[in-house]
C-alpha cells in the first residue's frame, strides 16, 4: 500500500489540484444560484459541505428540484463531472500505480510466497549468526554508499567494506551464494548472468563431447581447453592484420600530406 501511494502520489496531486477547483466552482455556483431558496446552500461554507455528501451519495434535500432548469443542468453536470468522472479517474490512478507496483514485484523476484519467505528469513538468521555475517543494516548502508558505482557486487567489495566488516572474500562469497539459491538468477547483474549463460553454454559443450566421442570428463576439458587456445591465436592473428592495416593507411595518409605540402613549397620557390 505504502508503495502504491508513493507512485501515485504525482499524478495524485495534479489531480487534487484540477478537483478542487472543480469542486469549489460548481459549490460556489450552487450557493450563488440556489443560496436564496435551498437552504444547503445558503452559504459557501454550507454549500461546500452539502457538495461533499453528494459526492459521497447522500443528496441533501428531500424535495425534488423541479423548480427550474438551472437547478437541473447543475445537478447534472455536477453528477457527471465530480460523482462520475472524477472519483473514476482517482480510482483509475490508484489502480494502475497497484499494477506497476505489483508488476516491479514480480520482475525483480524479491519474494517467493509468505511461507518461503519466513523460512528463508529463520534459515538466515541462523546461517548469519553462525558465520558471523553483517546484519542487514550494515548490508544497506553499504548499498547506498556505493550505489553510484556502476557494477555488481562482488565479494571482494564487501570484504574491503568499512560497514559490511566481512572476515573474509569467502565468507562474503557463501552469503551471497545463498542469495542467489533462493532468489534465483535475477539477483544477478548483467555481467552476472551473462557469465551464467556461458556457462551453461559450457556444462551443454562438455556433455555434447562426452556423449558424441565416447571422452571422459578430463579429456573433454582438454579438447575444450586446446580449442580455447585455438581461438585466442586465430584473434590475435586478426587483430595483428587489422592494426597492421590501420598503421599502412595512416602512413599512406601521412606520405601523401607530406608529398602536397612538398609540392607546395617547390611551387612557392619556383614563384619567387
Amino acid at each position: 500500500i505504502a508503495k502504491t501511494i508513493t507512485h501515485a502520489a504525482d499524478d495524485m496531486f495534479h489531480f487534487m489540484l484540477v478537483f478542487i477547483f472543480v469542486f469549489a466552482i460548481f459549490a460556489w455556483l450552487a450557493f450563488w444560484s440556489f443560496g436564496p431558496d435551498k437552504e444547503p446552500f445558503q452559504t459557501y461554507l454550507v454549500s461546500l459541505n452539502s457538495c461533499f455528501q453528494m459526492l459521497v451519495g447522500e443528496y441533501p434535500w428531500t424535495d425534488e428540484w423541479t423548480e427550474s432548469w438551472t437547478q437541473k443542468v447543475w445537478w447534472m453536470a455536477y453528477t457527471f463531472l465530480v460523482f462520475f468522472v472524477s472519483v473514476n479517474v482517482l480510482l483509475a490512478i490508484i489502480i494502475e500505480a497497484f499494477l506497476r507496483v505489483t508488476k516491479q514485484i514480480k520482475e525483480t523476484n524479491a519474494s517467493a510466497n509468505v511461507l518461503l519467505d519466513l523460512g528463508f528469513l529463520a534459515v538466515l538468521k541462523v546461517v548469519r549468526i553462525a558465520n558471523r555475517w553483517p546484519n542487514h543494516t550494515l548490508l544497506l548502508r553499504h548499498c547506498k554508499v556505493t550505489e553510484l558505482i556502476q557494477h555488481a557486487i562482488t565479494p571482494e567489495e564487501l570484504a574491503t567494506s568499512r560497514f559490511a566488516r566481512f572476515r573474509s572474500a569467502a565468507s562474503a562469497e557463501k552469503m551471497l551464494n545463498l542469495y542467489y539459491r533462493y532468489l534465483g538468477p535475477r539477483v544477478l547483474g548483467e555481467r552476472g548472468q551473462e557469465l551464467l549463460r556461458k556457462k551453461k553454454e559450457l556444462i551443454m559443450t562438455t556433455q555434447f563431447a562426452k556423449d558424441l566421442f565416447g571422452l571422459s570428463g578430463k579429456e573433454v576439458e582438454k579438447v575444450m581447453a586446446r580449442i580455447v587456445q585455438i581461438q585466442r591465436v586465430f584473434r590475435m592473428k586478426i587483430a595483428w592484420r587489422r592494426a597492421d592495416r590501420k598503421l599502412k593507411r595512416a602512413q599512406r595518409k601521412a606520405d601523401a600530406h607530406g608529398h602536397a605540402l612538398s609540392r607546395m613549397g617547390s611551387m612557392g620557390s619556383d614563384a619567387s
